[in-house]
């Protein structure tokens, strides 16, 4: 039996190559993204399966332009996140989010015999903050992490995932070394265009 798959995506990145393979092999049951159709249209995403919410993307830029900063990315992935979870068909059979952007979805309880799938495209998330921390120190620059509320946010993600989708080796072992076992980690190495 083919399982149905449900994509939640704040923006496009890699996942949208996903949904567009899955979409071709009849396995998507749904995208749901801050983008609008027309750029899920490009890569041959049908209609019938997308849902597009590109409200968050003009309140990310109006808050830009208007306050000269991000907007709190706490409040943002709770909001998308939340929204979202709203869209994710019950029947689905396998979820896959953005870290950062799926806790709402992995603990909704219409969700609860769904395999979920963490897709985390760089280190550990404490990881990143001492390599970053390290980076720009040496550059002699100023750089702060997210608030520790996302950092917990997406640390609750990691215990919620079945799996945890990372790039390569290294990232994994970055992921074992704080505490994750290996066992939920799959190495799923980028393509390389021309």
């Amino acid at each position: 039996m083919n399982k149905k798959f449900t994509l939640v995506v704040n923006g496009k990145f890699h996942l949208f190559d996903v949904a567009a393979e899955l979409y071709k092999k009849g396995l998507l049951k749904r995208v749901i993204s801050s983008m609008p159709y027309f750029i899920a249209k490009r890569y041959g995403i049908g209609r019938e399966v997308y849902v597009g919410l590109p409200i968050f993307e003009v309140y990310k830029r109006v808050w830009r332009k208007v306050f000269r900063r991000e907007p709190s990315v706490n409040l943002y992935a709770f909001l998308f996140t939340k929204v979202s979870s709203f869209f994710v068909p019950k029947d689905t059979d396998v979820v896959i989010g953005l870290a950062g952007y799926s806790k709402e979805v992995f603990e909704s309880t219409k969700l609860n015999r769904a395999i979920k799938i963490l897709d985390r495209s760089s280190t550990h998330t404490l990881e990143n903050i001492n390599l970053k921390t390290k980076a720009a120190q040496y550059h002699n620059i100023n750089w702060a992490p997210h608030p520790s509320s996302f950092i917990e946010r997406e640390l609750d993600e990691y215990t919620l995932a079945d799996k945890i989708l990372v790039p390569s080796g290294y990232v994994a072992k970055t992921f074992t070394k704080h505490g994750v076992n290996e066992d939920v980690l799959v190495k799923n190495p980028y393509a390389i265009s021309k």
